[in-house]
C-alpha cells in the first residue's frame, strides 16, 4: 500500500520537474531563461532577456557586446524616459526580465540591419560569474518569446 501512496507523489514531482525548460544558456549560477531581439531600425537597435541568479550570492550584468556594434548600452527607464544603467542586479534566486519600455541591451553604431528571422550573437559580461555567449533570434514587435 505504500509504493502506492508514493507512487502518485512521486510521479507529480516528476511532472512537475519535466515542465520547466532547461536554461538555454548557463555561465556560473547565472542562467540564460530566454533571449530576443526586435529589429533594427537604422544603426540601432536592442536585445531582451531573462535571467535567473540560481546561486545564493547576488550577481551583477555589467557589461554587453553585440553584433558588429560600435556600442551596446544597458538601458533602463526612469520617469518614462531610457537612461544608462551601469549594471543589472541579479538577486540570488531571482529571475529578472529585460522588457521592451524596461532594461535591455541597446546597441548603436550598427554597420549592418537586423531582421526578422536573424539571429544576434551577443556577449553578456557578469561581475561574478564572467561572460555568456548568447543566441537571440529577432522577431516581431509585440513578440515575446519564452
Amino acid at each position: 500500500m505504500r509504493r502506492i501512496a508514493i507512487f502518485p507523489a512521486l510521479s507529480l514531482l516528476l511532472a512537475g520537474a519535466c515542465s520547466q525548460r532547461p536554461p538555454l544558456a548557463r555561465v556560473g549560477d547565472i542562467a540564460l531563461l530566454s533571449a530576443y531581439a526586435h529589429p533594427s531600425a537604422g544603426d540601432a537597435g536592442a536585445a531582451y532577456f531573462r535571467l535567473k541568479n540560481l546561486g545564493t550570492v547576488a550577481d551583477s550584468l555589467v557589461a554587453a557586446q553585440g553584433p558588429d556594434s560600435s556600442s551596446a548600452m544597458i538601458m533602463g527607464t526612469s520617469n518614462g524616459h531610457m537612461t544608462m544603467a551601469d549594471a543589472v542586479v541579479l538577486p540570488p534566486g531571482q529571475t529578472v526580465d529585460m522588457i521592451p519600455g524596461a532594461m535591455h541591451v541597446m546597441f548603436s553604431g550598427l554597420t549592418q540591419d537586423y531582421a526578422i528571422g536573424d539571429t544576434l550573437r551577443v556577449t553578456l559580461r557578469f561581475a561574478r560569474a564572467g561572460e555568456l555567449r548568447v543566441a537571440a533570434p529577432v522577431v516581431p514587435y509585440g513578440e515575446m518569446p519564452e
